[in-house]
């Protein structure tokens, strides 16, 4: 009985850990992926009160200050609506990380892109 149980363990596992390997093969990028047009429903970061996500990049860990401000449009990606939010910049010159946060007009607010490596860009041959 025991043998049985045992030799249907492991098959199973024999079983399961090969359609993981072939899946996880599948999921290799493209080392040349063809150009398309591309609309990718992102996850945000979002709070209804949005001092929290600022809070977040001002403090000691990532110290980023306020830099630039604007309006910009957010699409959601399950319904399709636009949204206007007044955009913020935040930038660590030191550390040249940043974020932008969005403040939509119910008054809640999203982390809408974070990244590193932030410098102004000139354009080749301009001088500034």
């Amino acid at each position: 009985m025991y043998r049985a149980l045992a030799f249907a363990i492991l098959f199973f596992c024999s079983v399961a850990s090969a359609t993981i390997i072939g899946h996880a093969q599948e999921l290799q990028p493209d080392p040349q992926p063809e150009k398309t047009n591309k609309m990718m429903p992102i996850m945000l970061e979002c709070d209804a009160e949005p001092k929290n996500l600022f809070d977040l990049v001002q403090n000691e860990k990532y110290q980023e200050e306020p830099f630039a401000a604007g309006s910009s449009i957010v699409r959601s990606a399950v319904t399709g609506q636009f949204f206007k939010v007044q955009t913020f910049m935040l930038v660590n010159v030191e550390t040249r990380s940043f974020t932008l946060i969005g403040i939509f007009e119910d008054g809640s607010g999203c982390l809408l892109l974070n990244g590193n490596s932030f410098t102004p860009y000139i354009q080749p041959g301009r001088n500034l």
